[in-house]
């Protein structure tokens, strides 16, 4: 049963329409309360005047920054200062003689190298930077003021060129450093040999500066060095002088900064591949910038005959090489800077065994009367600071 009000409402319709009247209008809803009166209007909150934080920079711009406080670092002898733009677990690979990994290890290694010589300066010839990489062609002279790695200070001057390919983090810091350097030629420069290479120059010009674009060129230029890498392995002493331009010419800077044309370079593969017959190559890294190949490449094999002055040792070898190709449209060598230590070819020979007192070697009685008689305890080491 419907609700009694509805019932009544209806049945008053259908009354006033029976005597021909007309319905009420519908009464207007009454107008609403008006709000509760305040004694003072709400205080509004302040507006927020904290600007925005800025951008962060492009990483090119964190990478040129820390570069730009490492050369003024190392020009001042700050070796603090310089590390201090490396990662906390950072590696500096100096290929053919050490690899320091961390900060305090950087910072050790590169104590050392400014304390070799008070006149050190620097400055790059060439630079190629792609993404958070930068490579480096750097020249270093100086005078050997220091004693460094064993060698008494010999007051000689020295001027080395030196490829450097750094890896950035994403906060602009050093992660890594693969070092090339001609060890042997620059030891013999401060030896004051007659055999050592003539010394580089510091360049008086700004460096030439190459950046990757991300082009297609660039891509192909990679490919390119897959294949140029491919074809040692396919056939060291046939298949390089096949990529050579009839006007090439290399410079082997592991060789003293050596200059090739393209006779001479057809010979040296030849010998390369006596000296190494079972060499395999790797490519490491490659990348193209700017018309140029920039690669890193790593040969292994076994040391059988001679190449130059070095006498095969008939030892595994592995050679770490850094290399700037600038090929023609072709697919051809026309130009190239390859960089590397041949003291990973051939190693200086371990320090012979010291004689024992008075000259003469340990005998057999003399080691048995060591073990016998107990040594006395060693005083204890000073404490440092």
């Amino acid at each position: 049963m419907r609700p009694t009000h509805y019932a009544a409402l209806t049945i008053a319709t259908l009354t006033l329409t029976a005597c021909g009247g007309e319905a009420p209008a519908p009464m207007a809803p009454p107008p609403p309360p008006p709000p509760p009166a305040t004694s003072a209007m709400a205080t509004p909150p302040p507006a927020d005047t904290t600007p925005p934080p800025p951008p962060k920079p492009a990483l090119s711009d964190l990478i040129n920054q820390t570069m730009k406080t490492f050369s003024e670092a190392m020009m001042a002898h700050d070796a603090s200062k310089a590390t201090n733009l490396f990662t906390e677990d950072a590696v500096w690979s100096v290929y053919g003689a050490e690899e320091d990994h961390g900060r305090d290890a950087i910072l050790k290694g590169t104590q050392a190298w400014l304390d070799m010589s008070k006149d050190m300066k620097s400055a790059p010839k060439r630079v190629f930077m792609k993404g958070n990489v930068v490579a480096s062609e750097m020249v270093f002279t100086g005078t050997m003021t220091g004693d460094f790695m064993g060698m008494k200070a010999s007051n000689k001057p020295f001027g080395v060129v030196d490829f450097i390919v750094m890896s950035f983090s994403d906060n602009g810091l050093i992660s890594s450093v693969h070092d090339y350097v001609d060890a042997p030629g620059f030891m013999a420069q401060l030896k004051g040999a007659k055999t050592a290479p003539a010394l580089a120059t510091l360049p008086t010009a700004p460096p030439e500066v190459h950046i990757g674009k991300g082009t297609p060129e660039e891509d192909k230029l990679v490919d390119w060095a897959k294949t140029f890498n491919d074809t040692f392995n396919a056939d060291m002493a046939k298949g390089p002088p096949t990529l050579l331009a009839p006007e090439a010419e290399v410079t082997f800077y592991f060789m003293g900064g050596k200059v090739m044309k393209t006779k001479d370079l057809i010979k040296f593969h030849m010998d390369a591949h006596k000296a190494i017959p079972d060499a395999k190559w790797s490519l490491t890294n490659a990348w193209g910038i700017d018309g140029f190949a920039v690669l890193e490449r790593v040969q292994t094999g076994t040391f059988k005959g001679p190449m130059g002055p070095m006498q095969p040792t008939g030892k595994p070898v592995t050679m770490h090489i850094g290399e700037i190709i600038q090929p023609t449209a072709d697919g051809k060598i026309l130009k190239a800077w390859s960089y590397g230590d041949m003291m990973e070819v051939s190693p200086p020979p371990a320090p012979k065994a010291k004689a024992a007192a008075g000259g003469a070697m340990k005998t057999e009685k003399t080691e048995k009367t060591e073990k016998a008689e107990p040594k006395a305890a060693p005083k204890a080491a000073p404490k440092t600071p």
